[in-house]
């Protein structure tokens, strides 16, 4: 897959790009943050424990079988996420009739069969716990999302998202919210939205969070001047989307400093 995206092979002794890290934490891996950081309930637990100050939603209800979605009260704004997936998100609102029920109960079925295949590609989500949460939304629109690179516990680069799939719309920043140019998958937009003026208490936020993580992406939303925690995200894209220009991705490789293959495999030195 790394082949097919790059046109390359990943530099696995001696990587520099952030890429191929991204690809050397995939294969070689295995200290317990990675399986929390791949768990969407795990994570919120460590989030309120590492900053207490940040938002984090409220989750209406947890369970393993497609099949239960028929049994929740599913009234107001609501969003079903897979506990351990990557991307598996439903926004609702109200209480679904039968048969809008019958179709999630075969998306969550859907997403199952994907998330097999991820777990046999990405160590963390094997050891994640399975099934599914739904989480009370934060609002009825669809906010952007700011994803803070933290490189231990140092914000050194964020990524703007706003929209999904067809209409995804991406920059990168600064720390400092500065426009990088830098391309990461997405062209960027024609217009850029302004960066909110929760800017800088989100990455005081993502800089708690990511303390004593060497590389880490923090996930936030912000709305009414308030923020909320998103996720954390250590295989930022799988080390499967395209950063251009090279110099940029290796000078974001420089900012991650590897642990050994030892300390990766949960052994001392």
């Amino acid at each position: 897959m790394f082949t097919k995206n790059h046109g390359r092979l990943p530099n696995l002794i001696r990587p520099k790009l952030l890429n191929d890290k991204i690809a050397w934490r995939i294969l070689f891996d295995r200290r317990e943050f990675v399986t929390w950081a791949c768990d969407k309930l795990e994570m919120k637990e460590q989030a309120k424990i590492r900053c207490p100050e940040v938002l984090i939603p409220e989750t209406l209800a947890v369970f393993n079988n497609p099949s239960e979605i028929a049994t929740f009260d599913l009234t107001g704004i609501w969003v079903l996420k897979e506990i351990s997936g990557s991307g598996q998100v439903y926004f609702g609102s109200e209480n679904p009739d039968a048969g809008e029920r019958d179709e999630i109960t075969k998306l969550l079925i859907e997403w199952e069969s994907k998330t097999k295949n991820r777990r046999k590609r990405e160590w963390g989500y094997k050891n994640a716990r399975k099934g599914y949460l739904i989480e009370r939304r934060i609002c009825t629109e669809e906010l952007p999302d700011y994803k803070f690179h933290t490189f231990d516990g140092v914000v050194q680069f964020v990524s703007f998202h706003n929209g999904r799939k067809e209409g995804l719309r991406h920059a990168i920043y600064s720390a400092d919210g500065d426009l990088l140019p830098v391309r990461w998958g997405p062209k960027l937009p024609e217009i850029l939205e302004p960066l909110p003026e929760t800017f800088q208490t989100m990455r005081k936020y993502a800089e708690q969070l990511g303390q004593g993580i060497d590389y880490v992406r923090i996930d936030f939303y912000s709305h009414n001047d308030e923020i909320y925690f998103g996720e954390f995200t250590p295989y930022v894209g799988a080390g499967l989307a395209k950063i251009e220009p090279r110099e940029w991705e290796l000078k974001m490789g420089s900012y991650w400093k590897l642990p050994s293959y030892k300390e990766a495999r949960g052994k001392t030195r």
